[in-house]
């Protein structure tokens, strides 16, 4: 059997809880907000009934068969935003002259979204009944690979800088 499937995977959100580096080998707790991902996917798939090799389960009312698909996924990340609330002391304040910066705090990075193309597979195995009438219904089990999500790369950060006041 042959077929062409087209999946659309959406309510996929970016971590809400993040760890980033804080520059001097640490990581430390940061929030994310955004980052809602969609994926838009085309397969051509092929299955195989492997009943030849297993006789008819259930006095031939179950096929087992097997699956596997190629195609591609557009998948695309919105904007997002993570937060680090930390404060990170760059000097000690009192040992650096007026205006140098003694520490660093609310960093926000802005990640602007981006869209990709990516190779999709899958594979799938499972069962295929023949209900009254001609109608068959199908119990499977699949994974599928949607590939990568990426941003643009673009990202915007903003951040708070506290300098010695010379006290």
């Amino acid at each position: 059997r042959i077929d062409f499937s087209y999946t659309r995977y959406s309510g996929i959100n970016y971590a809400k809880n993040v760890s980033t580096s804080t520059g001097n080998g640490g990581y430390a707790n940061a929030s994310a907000t955004g980052g809602g991902i969609t994926s838009n996917v085309t397969n051509i798939n092929v299955y195989y009934n492997v009943d030849s090799y297993t006789g008819n389960l259930a006095g031939g009312s179950l096929r087992p068969y097997i699956g596997l698909g190629l195609g591609l996924s557009l998948n695309t990340i919105a904007d997002y935003i993570v937060r680090d609330p930390t404060f990170y002391s760059e000097n000690d304040p009192t040992k650096v002259a007026q205006g140098v910066i003694t520490g660093i705090s609310n960093v926000e990075a802005y990640h602007n979204g981006g869209t990709s193309e990516q190779l999709s597979y899958m594979l799938e195995t499972g069962v295929s009944s023949e209900m009254k009438g001609g109608m068959k219904v199908d119990f499977f089990l699949r994974y599928i690979d949607l590939g990568v999500v990426s941003t643009s790369g673009s990202i915007v950060v903003k951040q708070t800088e506290w300098m010695a006041d010379g006290t």
